[in-house]
């Protein structure tokens, strides 16, 4: 869809909106994906990303570790927060992972919403960072992942559970990209 995950048209409500971040729940600063995140969460995302923190063995989730939020401004049921990332160094932010990490991220997202009644979910184009894929790769990486997924639930004849997943990027181009990717696999929106 073209569109910002974090500002859906009314008629793509989603379920739960997922952001992939780092381990510790860490926010960097300056412009980009986290600042984003932020100004549409609403101030409050620090101290909810905190208390939350302080309720994690080690203060930290495990690699591809899902958790889920509370909404705060966003148009969704609730947000999940991913650890697809180390924590941000003092310098620079954490770098991007590799498209065959964003597959493992995604397949951890979609088994966890499914197991909470999840009937559409939003990703944007995981993966940001230092050293990040191509936005249309990263796209195509998730729909693949959702795709591998739809197909082990209809081998071991379980439910998937999940109506709809959006993947969203604001760019045309990167959708148009992304679809011809995967255009066996999925209809744009």
């Amino acid at each position: 869809l073209q569109a910002s995950v974090l500002h859906l048209p009314s008629g793509k409500r989603a379920s739960a909106i997922v952001y992939d971040g780092t381990s510790d729940l860490g926010l960097w600063r300056p412009p980009g994906p986290d600042r984003d995140l932020w100004d549409a969460y609403g101030e409050e995302l620090r101290a909810v990303l905190e208390k939350e923190r302080k309720r994690l063995p080690g203060h930290t989730l495990p690699p591809n570790g899902v958790l889920r939020l509370t909404p705060g401004k966003l148009h969704c049921d609730f947000l999940i927060w991913v650890a697809s990332r180390p924590p941000h160094g003092d310098t620079e932010s954490a770098a991007a992972p590799s498209l065959d990490k964003l597959a493992e991220v995604t397949r951890s997202v979609v088994e966890f919403v499914a197991q909470h009644d999840v009937v559409r979910v939003a990703f944007p184009a995981l993966g940001k960072g230092r050293g990040e894929a191509p936005v249309a790769d990263r796209m195509a990486a998730i729909v693949k992942a959702v795709a591998a997924y739809k197909e082990a639930c209809f081998v071991a004849q379980k439910p998937s559970h999940i109506e709809e997943v959006i993947v969203c990027d604001p760019s045309s181009a990167n959708v148009a990209k992304a679809k011809r990717m995967v255009e066996r696999l999925a209809k744009a929106g």
